[in-house]
């Protein structure tokens, strides 16, 4: 398209606000690793021949699973731990690669992440493995924000373990989040104090390590988290996507986005005007980086009809965007 052809179109921001990422299906089953759906387990049983040992167990009931809600669930964190009678088992190392192969090719279209402590040689085999390191899952963090979870507090941990098996990049195609720490009874209540906690913000901390999501439901408990600070912790977290520029030549409209959040999103998401889409989805849009997305269809005069969709929330949710 000409350049001289191109008219300015208005937007406006959806609502004055952005949700930095949507709330999304995630299907409810009781069933225990190893068993299908409907089965009775017995807690005093041993294993038989006739029960699947763990290495094969577990594959399958995520198999099963997983390939089932595909469509629907937006995010899976796994663990490689299993129990059994009370006792808690690791898988062997072997059935660990084993276990990451395999949710590899379930999860092709999923988000889903992992301890960070995979980072530990001690416990995973993924920080030797080129193959297992070259995966897109992301990591799961249980005790964010710790006294010592960085390296400058002198203990460091969490830290290593993030930069071990993330080395810098994996929040580039791998979602990132975990859950704030519970190593003091205050840690979940005050992990949003201006001030911070244990020397760190949580804005520092959103942006650092490019969190997507976080579990804190102590946090009402403490006085600080009122729904005004929920708002605003979780608006540091996730992407924000803003458009630059709107314009149309009255067949096609080019718009200008970027990302001025912490990390990508991780699902399938266009814009679109009316039920027309772009052919250029907003996943993988890193932060700081900008392009263009066209839309063969040309807006309201107050832009009212250009909204983001996906396939992957709620028909009452909506991915919005800010307009400047």
């Amino acid at each position: 398209m000409a350049n001289a052809a191109q008219q300015p179109c208005q937007l406006t921001s959806n609502n004055g606000k952005i949700i930095p990422k949507p709330l999304l299906r995630i299907p409810t089953t009781t069933a225990p690793l190893g068993m299908p759906i409907g089965a009775t387990p017995n807690c005093n049983a041993s294993p038989s021949s006739s029960t699947p040992t763990l290495p094969i167990a577990m594959p399958m009931t995520h198999g099963w699973h997983f390939s089932k809600w595909a469509s629907d669930i937006g995010l899976n964190t796994t663990s490689t731990a299993q129990s059994w009678n009370s006792a808690r088992t690791f898988l062997p190392r072997h059935s660990r690669k084993r276990f990451y192969e395999h949710m590899s090719t379930i999860m092709t279209g999923i988000p889903w992440a992992v301890s960070i402590d995979a980072g530990d040689r001690r416990y995973s085999p993924v920080v030797e493995e080129p193959s297992l390191q070259a995966m897109s899952f992301g990591l799961f963090d249980d005790s964010f924000m710790h006294k010592s979870h960085e390296l400058s507090s002198g203990g460091g941990f969490n830290e290593r373990c993030w930069n071990a098996i993330g080395r810098g990049t994996r929040w580039q195609h791998g979602v990132c989040g975990g859950e704030i720490s519970y190593y003091s009874p205050n840690d979940q209540r005050n992990f949003l104090c201006p001030e911070g906690m244990n020397g760190h913000t949580w804005v520092e901390q959103a942006a650092k390590y490019h969190i997507t999501f976080m579990i804190s439901n102590d946090a009402p408990r403490g006085g600080v988290a009122t729904p005004e600070k929920f708002r605003e912790g979780s608006m540091a977290t996730g992407y924000r996507f803003v458009v630059r520029q709107c314009e149309t030549n009255g067949t096609v409209t080019r718009i200008r986005v970027t990302n001025e959040g912490v990390a990508p999103i991780y699902r399938d998401a266009w814009f679109a005007i009316g039920k027309t889409r772009s052919a250029t989805s907003l996943r993988g849009l890193l932060p700081g980086d900008e392009f263009m997305v066209e839309i063969p269809a040309v807006p309201r005069t107050d832009g009212t009809d250009v909204h983001i969709v996906s396939d992957h929330i709620l028909p009452q949710q909506q991915i919005e965007f800010e307009a400047k």
